[in-house]
């Protein structure tokens, strides 16, 4: 959540945040902040290793009508990330792959 906080308040774009459940209080959404109906948005996540969680919240906020086709991560492990978020129709954009901080470059 901070990585996408920072990036909200230094682009000036909104910011939404995928709950991994309802709660059963409070709004009892599973998406929490603006609308996001027909609106373009990009899943943020520090660190991706499979795409799982990117996966699921790529659904539920496909499911409340974001129009969601890129994810950005800091660093990228290149355990199937990549692969996996492509046949969910995601590009996966990294600062960093795990190659890059072993000196694999």
């Amino acid at each position: 959540m901070c990585l996408a906080a920072a990036l909200a308040l230094r682009t000036g774009l909104p910011a939404v945040y995928v709950r991994l459940e309802r709660k059963a209080y409070g709004t009892a959404k599973i998406i929490e902040g603006v609308a996001i109906r027909g609106r373009r948005i990009a899943v943020v996540e520090d660190v991706v290793t499979t795409g799982g969680q990117i996966t699921l919240s790529t659904m539920d906020l496909r499911q409340e009508g974001g129009i969601v086709d890129h994810a950005l991560t800091v660093i990228d492990r290149q355990l199937g990330g990549v692969e996996n978020l492509r046949r969910s129709g995601l590009e996966l954009r990294s600062v960093f792959t795990a190659a890059d901080l072993a000196g694999e470059v």
